[in-house]
């Protein structure tokens, strides 16, 4: 939770008074009502550790419906990571995975993509608390697919090592 787990409670909560007023929308994904759940705009209760499968489940929506960003597909990986999200992450999979309405899926995904900078973020808290290396490729996966890797108000993965040649 961005709100109770990410620094100071004073500064994260003057963090959220900012967004609302910048129009920020704030959804929190995880299964029991925390500080961030209460004060988000959107929360989306799922079966506990299945966020990683709802961030797949979106992915396979953005690119099931070609919501994705120029460029997004442009690595040979891309193909085989649309297979995986065709076999294992459909919106009526991925809706018994984590009790969530194939809707509410479909609903969030479009959003997710449609909006002028999304991010999401994942973990327990502000870097420094262990989280699951899976939810940590999915939400980075999502991120990539409408562009928010290195960008402003994105995820920050730093620049790529010269010595690795991804495609």
């Amino acid at each position: 939770g961005l709100l109770d787990g990410w620094g100071s409670p004073v500064r994260m909560f003057a963090a959220h008074s900012q967004w609302k007023t910048n129009g920020v929308k704030l959804v929190q994904v995880e299964s029991r009502l925390s500080c961030t759940a209460a004060k988000a705009d959107q929360w989306v209760a799922v079966k506990p550790g299945t966020e990683a499968d709802l961030a797949l489940g979106l992915a396979h929506i953005i690119i099931r419906d070609n919501l994705h960003t120029a460029g997004a597909s442009d690595s040979r990986a891309f193909g085989e990571f649309k297979a995986l999200l065709q076999t294992y992450y459909t919106p009526a999979r991925v809706a018994a995975t984590t009790g969530l309405k194939e809707a509410v899926i479909e609903s969030l995904a479009k959003e997710f993509a449609g909006a002028a900078n999304p991010v999401a973020v994942f973990g327990r808290g502000d870097g420094r608390t262990p989280s699951a290396s899976r939810e940590l490729m999915a939400v980075t996966a999502l991120n990539a697919l409408v562009g928010g890797i290195n960008r402003r108000g994105g995820m920050i993965v730093g620049p790529a090592p010269d010595y690795i040649q991804w495609s």
